[in-house]
C-alpha cells in the first residue's frame, strides 16, 4: 500500500486550500517591487514584502537584518513588535 496521493486527491486538496486562502491574498504592484529591489540592492522576493507592507501602510515584521537596517521605520523585529 502506498501512502501517496493520486492526482485527483491532490487536486481536490489544492482546490480546497485555494478556496479558503484566496480571500486573504493581496495584489502586489510588481513594478514598484522591482524598483524597490533595484534601489535597495535586495532580492525581488524581499521587495515584494516591502512593497506590500508599504501599500497596506503597515510595518513589515521580519528577522532579516538586511531589511531591518535598510528599511528602518518601515520594518520591525518580532521582539520589538
Amino acid at each position: 500500500m502506498n501512502n501517496y496521493l493520486n492526482f485527483k486527491q491532490a487536486a481536490i486538496i489544492w482546490n480546497n486550500a485555494y478556496n479558503v486562502l484566496k480571500e486573504n491574498e493581496f495584489n502586489i504592484n510588481m513594478e514598484n517591487a522591482i524598483q524597490i529591489a533595484c534601489q535597495n540592492d535586495i532580492s525581488a522576493y524581499d521587495a515584494q514584502y516591502i512593497e506590500l507592507s508599504q501599500s497596506l501602510d503597515i510595518k513589515l515584521i521580519t528577522e532579516d537584518k538586511q531589511l531591518l537596517n535598510k528599511f528602518k521605520g518601515k520594518t520591525s523585529s518580532k521582539k520589538a513588535f
